[in-house]
């Protein structure tokens, strides 16, 4: 049923014209359509939220990750990186060499991960909801 401004409001109207159409019929429940969709939307926004913290998660894992490889790979070759200090390598040189070993290593990284992306992107197609995400104020669900 729709209405103008608070549904809520006109509950006891409501109550009294279905009422008056027959006595024999039973409202058990009565409340505004936004409230309804709300409840029915709980599970996707919980899944959807879930799914959030863990991207979140995993996009801080990734980027210790990345630090621990980079640390790593610089503590192997702070030999080399000595060496070509003591011929004279510029400075910008040596950290173009370690920023673009890190680099390529990212690329690869990005590279696989957008490849599981879009081929999880099927399973996860099924968990959202299309369509409006507005509310209906001014709507009453009866049953």
């Amino acid at each position: 049923m729709r209405t103008e401004g608070n549904p809520a409001q006109y509950a006891a109207a409501i109550r009294a014209r279905i009422a008056k159409i027959s006595s024999g019929l039973l409202i058990t429940e009565m409340q505004p359509m936004d409230k309804y969709i709300e409840r029915a939307q709980a599970e996707t926004r919980f899944s959807l939220l879930l799914i959030g913290v863990f991207a979140m998660v995993s996009a801080l894992l990734a980027g210790v990750g990345l630090y621990v490889v980079l640390a790593t790979m610089v503590r192997m070759r702070t030999a080399e990186i000595g060496v070509r200090m003591a011929f004279r390598a510029e400075p910008a040189s040596v950290f173009r060499l370690v920023v673009g070993h890190g680099l390529r290593l990212s690329a690869v990284g990005i590279a696989i991960g957008l490849a599981a992306a879009l081929a999880a992107t099927g399973a996860t197609t099924k968990m959202l909801v299309w369509g409006r995400w507005g509310t209906d104020h001014g709507k009453f669900l009866i049953r």
